[in-house]
């Protein structure tokens, strides 16, 4: 059985999620829901990556990501969220996400 904490959006987060909450079906209930959702992504890469920004921003509240690739010049073409350098998927979502998660 799990046991959610009720819990009221903040101001700041009725604004920034004021468009879905506009959505005649949707109400506050169902966005403190989403916020207390874990989602699983495998793969960052081509696919993942845009998923994954996307979760973020509708607001879910803890996103899992598993992925050990590392990004690097030979598959940079697919890893939408990154530079023309090498680096780590890990430290690439966290980069995005920092902006993301609420």
């Amino acid at each position: 059985m799990f046991i959610i904490k009720e819990m009221k959006l903040t101001n700041d987060q009725r604004e920034r999620y004021s468009r879905m909450l506009a959505l005649r079906d949707f109400s506050e209930n169902d966005m403190v829901t989403i916020m207390n959702t874990t989602v699983a992504v495998l793969g960052a890469g081509g696919l993942g990556s845009p998923a994954l920004r996307l979760l973020a921003a509708i607001g879910f509240g803890r996103i899992r990501i598993i992925d050990r690739d590392i990004v690097e010049l030979s598959n940079i073409q697919r890893q939408e969220s990154n530079k023309n350098r090498r680096r780590s998927k890990e430290n690439s979502m966290k980069r995005i996400f920092s902006l993301c998660i609420c």
